[in-house]
């Protein structure tokens, strides 16, 4: 039986985890938001894509497809949410500032 996730390259996974990161910060944060542990995991990017990465690696990485061990792929996951929420975050001021966005 051949495996659906087999030819995911890593990036993409990346990506994906950003995408559940920026779901978790901006979408889930009325709910995540009634209690103190979730409400700090809403606050941090960077926890968010712990949270994220540990998810994708049950999902895609626990099988073998993704080659990552447990503790790498959830930190790589997260600094690559830390680093792409600062990025995006850069964007929407500088646009804002220009007045490209309302």
């Amino acid at each position: 039986m051949m495996n659906l996730y087999s030819n995911v390259p890593p990036w993409q996974v990346l990506l994906a985890c950003y995408g559940l990161c920026y779901i978790i910060q901006n979408k889930m944060d009325e709910f995540l938001g009634l209690w103190w542990v979730t409400n700090r995991l809403v606050e941090c990017s960077f926890c968010a894509g712990v949270l994220s990465g540990c998810f994708f690696w049950i999902l895609m990485g626990a099988p073998g497809n993704l080659d990552v061990n447990l503790l790498l792929w959830p930190f790589a996951s997260g600094a690559f949410c830390l680093i792409a929420d600062a990025v995006t975050k850069f964007l929407e001021e500088f646009t804002r500032r220009r007045g490209m966005i309302r």
